[in-house]
C-alpha cells in the first residue's frame, strides 16, 4: 500500500479490500486479498488502512450491500465510532460494533461511570486503561437471543478491553449509480 501526496495533507491511497461483512456485522475472509481501490485520505498512515466489502445490507446501521468500510488498524475508537472487535475465547470472531462510551478505567464495567464523550488527553491516566461499552451494529433475533449467542461464543455485552479492538472504521464509501 503506497501513498501519493496530492495536497498539503491529502494522500491518494490504494486501499486493499481485506475482508467481507455479512448482514450481522460479522467479518469473514479476513485478512485476504479481495481487490483494492484508490481514494483520498487526510492524515492517514497508508500502512494501517484497509477496507471491508459489505456483502449484505445492515439496515439498522444504514449500511448497504456494495458499500466499502475504510478502516484503520492504528486509530483507537471513541464514543460514536464504529470499530471491529475480536471476540470469542481465542479472538477468532470479528464483529462490527458501535462504541457507546469508555469506562473511567479497566476495573469499571458499569455504564454509570463511563464517559460518553472523548476525554481530553491531559485528563486521561493511561495507566488505568479504558474499556469500551459497545453493541453490535446488527443482530438477528431478540436481544435475549443475542446475549445467549454471545455468551455461547465466549463474549458478552460487558465492557471490552482495548486489546480486543482490531481497527476503527474511518468512513463508509458508497458507489452511487444515476
Amino acid at each position: 500500500m503506497g501513498g501519493q501526496v496530492t495536497g498539503a495533507s491529502e494522500i491518494m491511497i490504494e486501499i486493499p479490500i481485506a475482508g467481507k461483512v455479512d448482514r450481522l456485522g460479522e467479518i469473514h475472509d479476513f485478512p485476504e486479498n479481495h481487490g483494492h481501490f484508490a481514494t483520498l485520505l487526510i492524515g492517514a498512515d497508508p500502512e494501517k488502512i484497509f477496507a471491508l466489502a459489505v456483502e449484505e445490507s445492515i439496515p439498522s446501521a444504514s449500511i448497504l450491500s456494495g458499500d466499502l468500510l475504510i478502516c484503520d488498524f492504528g486509530k483507537k475508537p471513541q464514543p460514536g465510532d464504529m470499530a471491529i472487535f475480536a471476540l470469542g475465547s481465542g479472538g477468532e470472531n470479528l464483529i462490527l460494533c458501535d462504541i457507546h462510551a469508555l469506562s473511567m478505567d479497566k476495573n469499571m464495567t458499569n455504564l454509570e461511570v463511563a464517559n460518553e464523550y472523548p476525554m481530553p488527553e491531559e485528563l486521561i491516566n493511561k495507566d488505568l486503561e479504558k474499556k469500551y461499552h459497545w453493541a453490535p451494529v446488527a443482530f438477528d433475533g431478540s436481544p435475549l437471543e443475542y446475549i445467549q449467542n454471545a455468551e455461547k461464543n465466549g463474549y458478552s455485552d460487558l465492557a471490552i478491553y482495548n486489546k480486543y479492538v482490531v481497527a476503527t472504521v474511518l468512513r463508509l464509501t458508497r458507489n452511487l449509480a444515476f
